[in-house]
C-alpha cells in the first residue's frame, strides 16, 4: 500500500508536507502513519483516509486489504 501511495503522490506532484497539511497533521505525524502502513498497520483515521483517497484517487479498498 505504501508503494502505491508514494507512486500516486509522485504522479500528481504532491509533496508529503502538502499531504500532511491536507489531512490535518504534521509531517512528523504523517511519517509515523506511513511507517505504520509499511509495517502493515493502518493508523490513519477514516477522515484522513477519505482525504488521501480524494487527493490521490487511490481506491479505498487498498487501505483495508493486505
Amino acid at each position: 500500500m505504501l508503494e502505491i501511495l508514494n507512486n500516486s503522490l509522485k504522479e500528481k506532484n504532491i509533496k508529503k508536507n502538502e499531504l500532511s497539511n491536507k489531512i490535518g497533521c504534521t509531517r512528523q505525524n504523517l511519517h509515523y502513519h506511513l511507517k505504520n502502513l509499511k509495517d502493515g498497520r493502518l493508523t490513519f483515521n477514516l477522515e484522513q483516509i477519505k482525504i488521501i483517497k480524494d487527493v490521490t484517487n487511490i481506491d479505498l479498498l487498498y487501505f483495508f486489504t493486505n
